[in-house]
């Protein structure tokens, strides 16, 4: 039985183990904010590309000079068979100072583009 206790002795028994269980708790820490700072823009990768809740496209038709540039803009992104003869018609609207209304025919241009884009570009 004395040889038993024996073995015990050499690690007796007021020895501190604080110190072991603060190292222990420091570097599980340490770990683990590291592996936070790995991994988590690795899962946050994926929401940048997701698109953020845009408002949808609106034209103010009361504002003519407003609705030619932006439609103009639009113009040069999306192919349309309405391009040419709506560029056209927008040129006046643009450069003055002062610009009457939108007139009927370049109004309905106007909607028969937007339908064309919003059906074969899958919206705006």
């Amino acid at each position: 039985m004395e040889k038993i206790l024996s073995l015990f002795e050499t690690y007796p028994l007021e020895y501190d183990f604080s110190q072991i269980i603060l190292i222990l708790f420091l570097t599980a820490f340490f770990l683990s904010v590291i592996y936070f700072f790995i991994k988590v823009p690795l899962y946050l990768k994926p929401l940048k590309n997701i698109k953020k809740t845009e408002k949808p496209f609106q034209l103010n038709l009361s504002n003519s000079k407003e609705t030619a540039y932006r439609v103009t803009f639009l113009i040069h992104k999306y192919s349309t068979p309405y391009n040419e003869e709506l560029l056209k018609r927008l040129e006046k609207f643009k450069y003055k100072k002062d610009v009457d209304e939108l007139d009927k025919d370049t109004i309905d241009l106007i909607s028969k583009f937007m339908e064309y884009v919003r059906k074969n570009n899958g919206g705006i």
